[in-house]
């Protein structure tokens, strides 16, 4: 059968990068949208072919379909539309985190970041070793939402109810099933390298490496979302590591033929699972950077069910490290109204700038995606130290 023809696009209102939605017309794939998203695609990107709800749901209820969705928000649409159970239980396995522990490598995480389940009544009240600092984070969860890192038991005291009032408001929007209010996941923080990847799972459940990224942050408290890198040295080295957990987790959980982006930390030799988020790629056009690196599309590879020829395409490949900076701004998304933001002033900073994508911070908590190549990591990382209220007046 062909692909094409078993191919949707899900879009919320998150970021849709302008490649994706490029992509999305010159491959003929359908796309559902949500109101009034829908109507704004069809006025500013005519080219989309926009699905009905009776074919969406129809390619929904195939058990071989293609999904890819630009936003975590839309899986509870899979879940309750989704004629197949085991893609069915493939989401809601990814999306519980403590489930995803016990699964890799037979528990082997566990130990080795010490990760332990509470009841959301235990978490006020829980006694953590004062010497150590730990990761708290809902069981379910996604966007980030409820995530906290937390030194000893006085230092979740501090913050608990601000966690469980986060949590509860997210659960109501988004589900149970994607965010679990009354559940959370413990682990001793790991020091380590940072890294991700956006790939694919197969009909038969073999890994297709798509982008792989390293994910460098200012300090131990930074779980932002600013900078991610690569090169033909990274996808080298990290390639065979992913693709073999990607690998191991199809076999466990009998999980096939879905997209995903995964989260890493590398302690010495060993590559630990944090997140694996199904059914989309990166946020905010992360999947471009492979496209800027490489000239690798990895959406159009994933519904085309194609590999990227990284033996062939790495040793051309020259030295260059190509990154993606996301300007967040701090506070409410309605905050930035009545500023004016001084793009070019902020453009002019990268001296090798590949792509600029412009974004209304009253709509995204960002006004900027950059994409750019440098020759060192110091000049990659010093976008951590940037206040990006800088180029606000």
């Amino acid at each position: 059968m062909n692909p094409r023809s078993r191919s949707l696009a899900l879009l919320s209102d998150a970021y849709t990068s302008p490649m994706l939605l490029n992509t999305l017309v010159r491959e003929g794939i359908p796309v559902a949208a949500i109101e009034p998203l829908r109507e704004e695609l069809a006025r500013f990107c005519p080219g989309l072919r926009m699905a009905s709800r009776a074919e969406a749901l129809d390619i929904i209820a195939q058990p071989d379909s293609l999904i890819l969705a630009n936003s975590e928000g839309l899986l509870p649409c899979l879940l309750s539309e989704s004629a197949d159970s085991s893609r069915r239980e493939a989401l809601r396995l990814l999306k519980d985190k403590s489930a995803l522990r016990k699964l890799d490598c037979a528990g082997e995480q566990e130990s080795a970041t010490g990760s332990r389940v509470v009841e959301a009544c235990q978490l006020k009240e829980l006694k953590l070793p004062s010497d150590r600092s730990f990761v708290v984070r809902p069981s379910a969860g996604l966007q980030g939402i409820g995530i906290r890192r937390v030194g000893g038991a006085s230092g979740l005291a501090a913050v608990a109810d601000e966690i469980l009032e986060e949590v509860r408001r997210g659960s109501e929007r988004f589900g149970p099933d994607l965010l679990s209010s009354d559940r959370f996941l413990i682990e001793e923080y790991l020091r380590g390298e940072e890294f991700a990847c956006d790939a694919y799972l197969s009909s038969s459940g073999e890994p297709v490496i798509l982008g792989a990224y390293g994910h460098p942050h200012l300090n131990d408290d930074d779980l932002g979302d600013v900078l991610y890198y690569t090169s033909s040295d990274l996808v080298k080295k990290m390639q065979s590591g992913m693709s073999d957990f990607l690998r191991g987790l199809s076999e466990r959980a009998g999980i096939r033929g879905l997209p995903l982006h995964a989260e890493f930390r590398r302690q010495g030799r060993d590559l630990i699972p944090i997140e694996v988020n199904p059914m989309r790629f990166g946020d905010f056009g992360l999947p471009d950077l492979t496209f800027f690196a490489f000239g690798v599309n990895s959406y159009r590879q994933f519904y085309q069910q194609q590999a990227p020829q990284w033996d062939r395409i790495l040793p051309q490949a020259g030295k260059e490290i190509f990154f993606r900076v996301l300007s967040r701004l701090p506070g409410e998304l309605g905050s930035m109204a009545g500023k004016k933001i001084e793009h070019e002033e902020f453009a002019d900073t990268f001296e090798h700038l590949a792509g600029y994508c412009r974004l209304d911070p009253l709509r995204y908590p960002a006004f900027s995606i950059a994409f750019a190549r440098e020759e060192t990591m110091k000049d990659v990382t010093k976008y951590l130290n940037v206040d990006f209220r800088d180029f606000l007046s």
